[in-house]
């Protein structure tokens, strides 16, 4: 059914906690996923990060990878 979805979406939205590492790392799963059903890397794809205000609690970094 996921797979239905992504075929017929125009862009993506993926959202992930920055409160939790491990909802971090799977936005590279399903920017693959995505990459797969569509056949190409030729897609809008935006990435968020949610739960701004529990910032006391993160668990992602700010830096942007070297």
């Amino acid at each position: 059914m996921r797979d239905q979805y992504m075929r017929g979406g125009e862009g993506f939205i993926i959202c992930y906690s920055i409160t939790d590492r491990r909802s971090f790392q799977e936005v590279i799963e399903f920017k693959q996923l995505i990459y797969r059903v569509r056949h190409t890397y030729d897609i809008p794809v935006v990435l968020v990060g949610n739960k701004s205000d529990l910032c006391t609690l993160r668990q992602v970094n700010t830096a942007h990878p070297a």
